[in-house]
C-alpha cells in the first residue's frame, strides 16, 4: 500500500487569509486522500500561536508551531527551523509565502518539494493542496 503524503502548511500568509476554505482542504488531504498535515509555522506566544493550535485540532493537522524565535530578526533561523522540522517529519510537500524562506527549506532538505506561494495568490495553494489527490 502506498503512503499517503506528509504535508507542510505555513499558517500566517497562507491558511490566515481564508482558515475554512484551508480547512476544508486539509479535513478532505487527511480523510479522502489519507495524507497527514501538519502546520509548520513560527508564531508569537499567545493569541497568535494559539489560531494555529485551534485550527490544527478543528480539521485534524499536527501542529509543529514554534514560538521561541524573534520574528523578522532571524528569519533565516525560522526558515532553518522549518528544514529541520521538514526533515525530522519527512514532510514531502511544503507551502510558504516567504520566497527567501522556501528556498532556505529547500537547499536544507531537498527531499521536499517546497512551493513558494505570494500571499496574494493564497488560492494557488489550494489548488496545489486540492491537486495531491486527483489521479
Amino acid at each position: 500500500m502506498i503512503r499517503g503524503l506528509n504535508i507542510g502548511l505555513d499558517y500566517g500568509g497562507v491558511i490566515d487569509f481564508n482558515p475554512g476554505r484551508w480547512g476544508m482542504a486539509v479535513e478532505c488531504a487527511i480523510e479522502k486522500q489519507g495524507h497527514k498535515v501538519f502546520i509548520i509555522s513560527h508564531a508569537q506566544e499567545g493569541k497568535d500561536a494559539e489560531k494555529r493550535e485551534a485550527f490544527a485540532k478543528e480539521y485534524g493537522a499536527i501542529n509543529l508551531t514554534f514560538t521561541d524565535l524573534k520574528s523578522g530578526v532571524q528569519e533565516k533561523e525560522i526558515a532553518i527551523r522549518k528544514a529541520d522540522l521538514c526533515k525530522q517529519y519527512a514532510i514531502d510537500f511544503f507551502i510558504d509565502d516567504d520566497a527567501d524562506r522556501a528556498a532556505t527549506i529547500s537547499l536544507n532538505y531537498h527531499l521536499c518539494s517546497v512551493f513558494y506561494v505570494h500571499q496574494r495568490m493564497w488560492e494557488l495553494g489550494l489548488h496545489l493542496l486540492d491537486s495531491l489527490g486527483e489521479p
